[in-house]
């Protein structure tokens, strides 16, 4: 037996069970602290945000429906996902707790406490894990925010 095996077969193993869950043919955004702000603030859209860790077995299964609501409804809401994992002050910033966590940023900014810059109050979502909820809820939530 070739002594590369264990090694190449462990290389693999970990590229397939802690692969990101998106590429760029995916239509979603990926932020990090660099590009969060200026992406998601000077943005006039809805934006779904999900909190994700690589190794969750959760945010692997909602990765299909959060595909599928950024190639459905694209111009219409901006998807995106944080590596909480990588992302741990951007993810603390938010309060993420637990993997997978979904936040809307609704499309109007509001001006900071101290009046230095604009936000987007971030909403929780917790509905359905499908592109029709989560559209559903935004068409009916979302514009009112």
């Amino acid at each position: 037996m070739d002594r590369r095996s264990p090694f190449l077969f462990l290389v693999l193993f970990s590229a397939i069970v802690f692969a990101l869950p998106y590429t760029k043919n995916d239509g979603v955004i990926i932020l990090d602290k660099n590009n969060f702000a200026s992406t998601v603030y000077g943005s006039e859209h809805v934006w779904f945000v999900e909190f994700y860790a690589p190794w969750c077995g959760h945010c692997k299964n909602l990765a299909p429906e959060w595909i599928k609501l950024a190639k459905t409804y694209d111009g219409i809401i901006k998807v995106a996902a944080v590596n909480g994992d990588d992302e741990k002050e951007l993810a603390g910033h938010f309060q993420i707790k637990g993997f997978p966590t979904i936040k809307v940023f609704p499309s109007k900014a509001v001006p900071t406490k101290n009046g230095e810059g604009f936000i987007k109050e971030p909403v929780d979502y917790n509905g359905a894990r499908t592109a029709a909820a989560m559209a559903q809820f935004q068409f009916l939530k979302c514009q009112t925010l």
